[in-house]
């Protein structure tokens, strides 16, 4: 008989392992990832060149930074580095990596920590861009650390490129911002399709626009339910284009294509008949024209739209009125 699973705990007392089917409430969640250090450097490791010999300090007690949350069953988050070391006869070794820890307020069952697996990346690639790579996770249980090993979360692509954060503020700072204002767990709103802009682009440049479409119309009509879609595109684009300023004349004409082209593919589906897309106003029909809605004018449209979304996020949903997030895919 075989068993396959997604998600199993480890401990180097077995004991430990036996007494989770009665007890699996988690208390604080820690997610090591290398990445943290490209931020905090390595505290807790130093390193001293003299003219006669080399130290390196390995500290054992954590030089570790916090922020209180007190909202979302966020306690608090900290930030902190760790460390191990392997020695021979003829090489010394010294492996070091970063952490966030999310200690909760209410105890949580442990099939609930994906949801905050999920979250945390999802702060952390709007922070880092394609540089988020969780290398293990432990979990306190009843006071017990356990190493909880989970595979169906699926990978975040990485990026080798050099990449800059994307806002001045400390990663916990940041971080705090994120679970007060930017509340993705267990939430049905726009903030739910937050991943599909940042981190899971369909393969297909129709569906991506759908769902920065999708985006836009979902976060103002949480402001104002009875907002109509023109006048909702018109904001947006007066307001989060940040490439390009618009006269009025220009945004209307703007905002009429994006429509147009939204409509299409929701009511007649992704093929446009030799690249023609009808722009009509329903009241004014004399100023009908037709566009060559070919790849490249879609492409452009595309990240017209994906523009107008990330701007949303960083200033609308977080408060940022400075940033400089790179998109790495």
């Amino acid at each position: 008989t075989s068993f396959v699973t997604t998600e199993w705990f480890e401990s180097n007392t077995p004991q430990n392992l036996t007494r989770l089917s009665e007890t699996r409430k988690v208390k604080s969640i820690k997610v090591f990832s290398k990445s943290i250090l490209d931020y905090s450097k390595h505290p807790s490791v130093s390193i001293i060149n003299n003219e006669d010999d080399t130290k390196i300090i390995l500290t054992k007690h954590t030089l570790d930074h916090s922020e209180e949350i007190g909202v979302n069953n966020i306690e608090k988050i900290t930030l902190g580095d760790n460390w191990t070391y392997n020695t021979s006869i003829s090489s010394i070794s010294v492996n070091m990596d970063g952490f966030i820890e999310i200690v909760l307020i209410d105890p949580v069952d442990y099939s609930k920590v994906y949801k905050y697996l999920d979250e945390i990346r999802v702060y952390m690639q709007l922070f880092y861009p394609g540089k988020f790579k969780i290398s293990k996770v432990n979990l306190m249980i009843d006071d017990v650390l356990y190493l909880y090993n989970v595979n169906s979360l699926g990978p975040i692509r990485y990026s080798d490129k050099n990449i800059s954060f994307s806002v001045d503020d400390t990663l916990l700072e940041f971080l705090k911002k994120c679970y007060t204002r930017l509340i993705y767990r267990d939430r049905e709103t726009a903030v739910r399709n937050i991943p599909y802009v940042i981190m899971k682009s369909y393969r297909n440049i129709e569906d991506n626009y759908l769902i920065y479409f999708r985006f836009i119309e979902g976060f103002y009509k949480k402001i104002d339910k009875d907002i109509k879609v023109e006048e909702l595109l018109y904001k947006s684009l007066n307001d989060h284009y940040k490439k390009k300023q618009f006269d009025e004349e220009t945004a209307k004409k703007e905002l009429k294509e994006l429509y147009c082209l939204r409509n299409h593919y929701a009511h007649e589906g992704y093929y446009i008949h030799n690249s023609k897309l009808n722009i009509s106003y329903k009241k004014h029909p004399e100023l009908d024209y037709t566009v060559t809605a070919d790849p490249k004018w879609i492409y452009k449209k595309t990240e017209m739209l994906y523009d107008i979304v990330i701007d949303i996020i960083f200033t609308e949903m977080l408060g940022y009125k400075e940033y400089d997030y790179k998109r790495v895919f």
